[in-house]
């Protein structure tokens, strides 16, 4: 499992380092350089590839590990118990 989450989180944060270090070794992909546009989408790129991880990574973890799977299903787990208000009871 952890080397599945390990390739994977190399694979998604890897364009945004090649990104940062395009961005510093040529001038024409900075900000406010003439490949402003080419910047701005390795940038949207690289940020839903981050965006992905955080959300496939909970999944990964759920479906491999029986421990974070049941602490996950105790955590939202109905309590049944008297505090809880009845929704079928009339006013």
């Amino acid at each position: 499992m952890v080397s599945v989450i390990s390739i994977f989180f190399i694979v998604c944060y890897t364009p945004n380092t090649v990104n940062q270090l395009v961005m510093s070794l040529v001038q024409d992909f900075a900000k406010n350089g003439s490949q402003v546009n080419a910047n701005q989408v390795s940038w949207s790129f690289g940020f839903l590839l981050e965006s992905v991880y955080s959300t496939v990574t909970i999944i990964i973890y759920y479906k491999m590990s029986s421990r974070f799977r049941d602490t996950v299903i105790s955590m939202f787990q109905r309590n049944r118990g008297s505090d809880h208000v009845n929704s079928t009871s009339s006013y």
